[in-house]
């Protein structure tokens, strides 16, 4: 007796499915990622992969609404499966798919129809280089400031000086008017 086996691959080329989108989160938050599905997946199971190089792991399917940091959600109407997950962390980070589970009970396919990179930034990390940038601006502009004023101060002593100089009854030689000293 001989298996004749056939196999046919289906492409999706309902425009929802089309292409990846990028998602970023910031660890320790909520990120939600959705994938929309095509009218004819609208009543079969949907499930949430993780791609790990070439393996995937399944983080969580529509049998479900919960598990662990990860909370599933389908949109009938909308034909949208929202996946939230909480508590982000840096391992998170990495390429997801969206399948459903098709065919019968005795042959059943899971077709993954919509991928999305998950990109995990630490919060505040741009907030940290605004703060560097203005501390180091302040601090340069009190510098010269500083500057500024320590040589105003020193050019006045010196020409308070001078004045005193000139009018000093002990230089005979050094008399002069006021009118007649160039200050510079």
């Amino acid at each position: 007796m001989k298996i004749l086996l056939i196999f046919t691959l289906y492409l999706i080329s309902d425009p929802c499915c089309l292409g990846s989108k990028t998602v970023s989160g910031y660890l320790g938050e909520t990120v939600t990622i959705s994938c929309l599905y095509p009218e004819e997946f609208t009543r079969n199971t949907k499930f949430f992969y993780q791609q790990h190089s070439k393996y995937f792991s399944e983080v969580i399917d529509t049998s479900e609404t919960q598990r662990g940091r990860f909370s599933i959600s389908d949109d009938r109407s909308s034909k949208v499966l929202s996946v939230r997950i909480s508590d982000v962390r840096e391992d998170d980070a990495g390429l997801y798919f969206c399948a459903v589970l098709s065919g019968e009970v005795s042959v059943s396919y899971e077709t993954l129809y919509s991928e999305t990179q998950l990109q995990v930034t630490a919060p505040g990390s741009s907030a940290i280089i605004i703060i560097i940038i203005v501390s180091v601006g302040v601090g340069l502009l009190l510098t010269g400031g500083s500057t500024l004023i320590f040589y105003k101060r020193r050019d006045k002593k010196r020409k308070e000086q001078l004045l005193s100089d000139v009018h000093c009854p002990g230089h005979h030689a050094d008399r002069l008017q006021r009118d007649q000293l160039i200050l510079v």
